[in-house]
């Protein structure tokens, strides 16, 4: 199994354009890159370039950017391009995050926890159902009375995907209220499964008990106190923004052509994975989240961070159980403890990483499903910064 489907990657439905462009007019294999460095990082050198640019050739990947943080340094590169032939990725390019939105979803949620002079109805062990009374039901009268706001988080509801059913629901309020139609696949709090619309019905809880939009309060509350100023909850912001939101492809191998997706907006599962960034931007979130400094509360950093629901009992890039916090995967590589989530929606892909203890990290997004040149990247910068041999590396390419 490859190493980005392995993490569990929040894969939303996407629909494809007729519009295919032919290899011969548009290469992938741009190669000139475009960055900026605070200071130096010693694995990000020339030849971690070329790396790079070998991958997205060899696996059509047509635009990417990435952003290591090691100490205090920053180094920020784009490859290839936001739309082809005609205007490059760089570090400012926006890319549809996916699933790293959750993080942002129970972060939120830890300040109102944090907050309780002014919500003082919500805390990780509180019923949702005391909190939405109309509008969440589940399918099991135990389940609709028991299952809290942890469960959720962390994904033990005992509910699976169901993702073809949200982006049909017209609102976030529908949304919710599908879940007394939808079949649970077994008991809560016995198994982790993966849940776009449980995540969904989180962002709607956020706005409910606010009273603000979700994407007002991401940008009040989290964003801006961060220093992430280009960053949006809905591609109409984006595109009336500065910046350049890079166009979703996908590679068809018969015709040797790209094909365009277009720009989604299914705002009633943002809270699973509709946060629209750069790698500028989040290479700041993820300064916070290694330094654990505010927004968000030493206490909001501390249960995040734990391992609340085991996932699988072994992935092979890293020793011993990967599990899930809230919003986060956890593991071990290199004996330290190292925290991930990876995004896929429309097409674009994307993964942050960091590694407190050394106080290192990384965000790599690209504007197309191109698994094996993540995952080879992933691997490389992981084994580039801990010197690990040549010949104890796993080639994450082989299937």
């Amino acid at each position: 199994m490859r190493l980005f489907l392995a993490l569990h990657v929040a894969c939303l439905a996407h629909s494809v354009s007729s519009q295919q462009i032919p290899l011969n007019e548009h290469s992938s294999s741009h190669s000139e890159s475009t960055g900026h460095d605070s200071n130096d990082v010693p694995i990000a050198d020339a030849a971690f370039e070329r790396y790079i640019r070998d991958k997205m050739a060899r696996w059509h990947a047509p635009g990417l950017a990435i952003a290591i943080l090691d100490g205090n340094k920053t180094w920020t590169r784009g490859f290839g391009y936001a739309a082809l032939g005609h205007e490059p990725v760089t570090p400012s390019t926006l890319f549809y995050c996916g699933s790293m939105t959750k993080s942002f979803t129970a972060a939120a949620l830890s300040l109102l926890v944090d907050q309780s002079q002014d919500y003082a109805d919500i805390q990780w062990s509180t019923p949702i159902s005391s909190l939405l009374r109309e509008d969440f039901v589940l399918s099991d009268d135990w389940a609709t009375s028991h299952i809290t706001v942890a469960d959720v988080l962390c994904h033990r509801t005992g509910y699976p995907r169901h993702d073809y059913a949200g982006p049909f629901l017209n609102s976030s309020v529908n949304m919710v209220r599908s879940f007394r139609h939808l079949p649970m696949a077994g008991e809560p709090r016995a198994k982790w499964r993966y849940s776009n619309l449980m995540y969904g019905t989180m962002g709607y809880l956020i706005e409910t008990l606010t009273g603000t939009s979700l994407a007002d309060f991401f940008r009040d509350r989290l964003w801006l106190p961060m220093g992430m100023r280009n960053t949006y909850l809905h591609p109409d912001d984006a595109l009336a923004s500065e910046s350049t939101l890079a166009v979703p492809y996908y590679w068809n191998n018969d015709t040797e052509t790209y094909g365009e997706i277009p720009w989604r907006d299914e705002q009633n599962i943002a809270g699973a994975g509709m946060a629209i960034s750069s790698i500028l931007d989040w290479s700041r979130y993820l300064r916070h989240m290694i330094d654990e400094t505010g927004p968000i509360s030493k206490a909001g950093h501390h249960i995040l961070k734990l391992p609340h629901m085991v996932v699988e009992e072994h992935e092979r890039l890293f020793t011993g159980p990967v599990y899930y916090g809230f919003g986060w995967f956890g593991s071990i590589f290199q004996d330290e403890p190292v925290w991930w989530h990876s995004g896929l929606v429309n097409s674009m892909m994307s993964i942050m990483l960091m590694i407190p203890s050394k106080r290192f990290g990384f965000v790599i997004m690209l504007n197309s499903e191109n698994a094996p040149a993540l995952d080879s990247i992933i691997a490389k910068t992981l084994y580039d910064f801990f010197d690990v041999e040549e010949g104890k590396r796993q080639n994450l390419e082989a299937k």
